[in-house]
């Protein structure tokens, strides 16, 4: 019984104290530098929008202003059966390069995001609300 005791008290400390020491020491051995390489993958940024007319096209400018490959960018904006002018500035972007969803039924965010999925196909899929800024890099 008392073996089992210090059993558990050297694996005790072994997790707190043991590990640790153990990857300070592999560190230097098992550590390689990562060479930033030139491969950029494509993105799909998906913005779901319900009634977001006020700061929609804040958003939409703030997006396309993004530090990023303009080819390897695609903008999805799926409106939830918005009441307002949300669709009609969505609509002065397209021709930037936003694509525009509509949803007639109102289905929620879920739903929403969704339907976005459903159109993407790219490396990587960014999910951001409206009212969110992203920085530029």
């Amino acid at each position: 019984m008392e073996f089992i005791f210090w059993a558990f008290v050297a694996l005790i400390i072994y997790v707190y104290i043991g590990y640790p020491i153990v990857l300070i020491i592999l560190r230097p051995l098992l550590s390689k530098s990562i060479a930033k390489g030139t491969y950029e993958p494509e993105i799909d940024i998906i913005i779901p929008a319900y009634n977001e007319e006020r700061v929609m096209a804040a958003k939409l400018r703030n997006t396309l202003a993004l530090d990023y490959p303009k080819e390897k960018l695609n903008i999805i904006v799926i409106s939830d059966a918005s009441v307002d002018a949300t669709d009609n500035i969505i609509k002065g972007y397209e021709d930037m390069g936003v694509s525009f969803l509509r949803q007639i039924k109102r289905r929620g965010k879920a739903a929403a995001l969704n339907r976005g999925l459903e159109q993407t196909g790219k490396d990587i899929v960014v999910f951001t609300d409206a009212s969110i800024l992203l920085e530029r890099d």
